[in-house]
């Protein structure tokens, strides 16, 4: 980070210098917008960030701290060090902001450049749930009677019409205990990528889904009737999730399985959490950092972006290079029809020259036969 920080700054002065011996400047010298950067960018670095730790909110307090004459970072490692000795996670959200849940049972997913700094609170309306079939009888203790086949199908996309679920099958022999199945079920849901696991419930068989949510269900039946079986039973049994439900910051989220993520147009923007609980309530809050790197990447972000002050500047510049362009070809045009102008004046006036030379040989003609005639007289 420091090392790529000193390389941006360096890149930004370099392109900002004059140099008077040669008398050149560099092409960003006095541009307003690359000072605007530079400033800006140096201000985040020095600035306390918002929701870190108190601990640890800022660069200078992990050793990192800037040259006040030429903006450099240095790094301070024995300091460095001390402070991720102390709180990795403090640190961490000092660089790239996090979300940290006060409650155990809500996990940080993550969060967008348009999610501001700040605690947010969790609150479930409805806990999600995962589909989950429960046989209707439990494994005699013996084993099955007779050799039985179970399906089961696993649709991952259950809300939408014409789902293609995935299945798969094990058959099992007369004899075969509770773990049989249950191990012989888990073994043909991994040969099939079925994202399910069946297990031992006090005897009795369960198959429950991997994810939760309404967009997975699960249907299983057997070859043969419940009792003295697995007590699946030849009627399907069918089960399906639940999408958990819930507010972020008091406005209600979007849901999908366990996970909510905050809707746009709110301070929480974008942040994205899970929640696998079991039962509806509050669940604390969310304290959400805006990281340095963030900040930066945010800044950089609103600056070179389609609206943003590089591409007004851009824009302005190319609107000007094309107004000179124009300038230069309307005088260019004028140029060349001046020149036009002067080379048929030059051409009018060499014609005229020619005449007068023709009518100043004849007069010089003249003189010089009248000269000649008056010397004939006189000589008479």
């Amino acid at each position: 980070f420091v090392a790529a920080y000193n390389a941006l700054l360096k890149y930004l002065n370099d392109q900002q210098k004059y140099d008077p011996k040669g008398g050149t400047a560099k092409p960003l010298l006095g541009d307003r917008t690359a000072v605007a950067l530079q400033r800006q960018i140096q201000s985040l670095i020095t600035s306390v960030v918002p929701g870190a730790s108190t601990d640890i909110n800022s660069l200078s307090k992990v050793g990192i701290t800037s040259n006040k004459t030429t903006g450099q970072l240095t790094l301070d490692g024995t300091k460095f060090d001390a402070a991720v000795a102390k709180s990795l996670r403090d640190v961490t959200r000092l660089f790239v902001g996090l979300g940290v849940p006060s409650n155990s049972q809500i996990e940080y997913v993550s969060k967008t450049s348009a999610t501001q700094a700040g605690a947010y609170s969790i609150e479930i309306l409805t806990a999600p749930t995962k589909a989950t079939l429960t046989a209707g009888s439990a494994v005699p203790a013996a084993g099955i009677t007779a050799e039985e086949t179970i399906s089961v199908s696993l649709y991952s996309n259950a809300t939408s019409a014409g789902d293609t679920p995935l299945a798969a099958s094990a058959t099992f022999a007369a004899g075969s205990k509770i773990n049989d199945i249950v191990n012989g079920l888990n073994s043909a849901f991994a040969t099939n990528n079925i994202a399910a696991s069946a297990s031992n419930d006090s005897g009795t068989l369960t198959i429950t889904a991997t994810n939760y949510g309404d967009d997975y269900k699960l249907v299983a039946f057997s070859t043969l009737a419940a009792a003295d079986q697995s007590g699946i039973g030849t009627t399907p049994l069918s089960s399906q999730g639940v999408d958990v439900e819930g507010r972020i910051g008091g406005h209600k989220a979007l849901a999908v399985g366990e996970v909510l993520t905050s809707a746009s147009g709110f301070l929480e923007s974008g942040l994205k959490v899970k929640a696998p609980v079991t039962s509806t309530g509050t669940y604390g809050t969310v304290t959400v950092s805006s990281g340095v790197a963030d900040r930066i990447a945010s800044a950089l972000d609103t600056l070179t972006k389609s609206t943003g002050t590089v591409q007004t500047r851009l824009t302005g510049l190319s609107e000007t290079i094309a107004n000179i362009d124009k300038e230069i070809e309307r005088k260019s045009a004028q140029i060349a029809a001046k020149e036009a102008r002067l080379r048929e004046q030059f051409a009018r006036l060499e014609t005229l020259l020619g005449q007068f030379q023709t009518q100043s040989q004849t007069i010089t003609n003249s003189i010089t036969s009248l000269q000649n005639l008056a010397s004939t007289i006189s000589r008479r």
